[in-house]
């Protein structure tokens, strides 16, 4: 339902081909060990819970790193601080009017970008769905030569 955003039902007939395989992705040996592992269960380790917790430096790249000419619009903070390079005053209001559509602009853009993934994925959902399988024989064949019919 999340993936076709509400567009396509789940009919009995999906849910269990759905569940068949996230069931299987899921629970694996190695997903299960490695649960344990992160929540330092087994082997036991209180430290691993901890050291989420504990501040860290974290060594952020330049701004001079980026080798490319055009920026995706995820990287909008690295767009904000090449627009304070370029601009002389930061906090005049049309910068920062440029700066809020910029960042507006990105998120959009990341909004529909997902919304879209996710409807093709339902469309491609809902094209599995309509095929048809082979229809059950109400009547045996001729060359059928047992009593049970259904």
């Amino acid at each position: 339902m999340y993936n076709c955003q509400g567009i396509s039902s789940i009919t009995k007939r999906d849910f269990y081909r759905l569940f068949h395989r996230a069931w299987h992705t899921a629970f694996t040996k190695s997903n299960i060990e490695a649960g344990f592992e992160a929540t330092g269960l087994s082997p036991l380790d209180a430290e691993v819970v901890l050291k989420r917790f504990k501040s860290k430096e974290v060594e952020r790249p330049s701004s001079s790193e980026s080798t490319t000419s055009v920026l995706s619009a995820s990287n909008w903070r690295k767009i904000e601080r090449l627009l304070r390079q370029v601009v002389e005053d930061v906090h005049n209001s049309r910068s920062r009017q440029l700066s809020q559509t910029i960042h507006t602009i990105a998120i959009q853009k990341q909004l529909l970008q997902h919304e879209n993934e996710r409807l093709r994925e339902a469309l491609i959902n809902e094209k599995k769905r309509r095929q048809r399988g082979k229809p059950l024989l109400l009547k045996a064949p001729q060359e059928y030569n047992s009593s049970a019919v259904f």
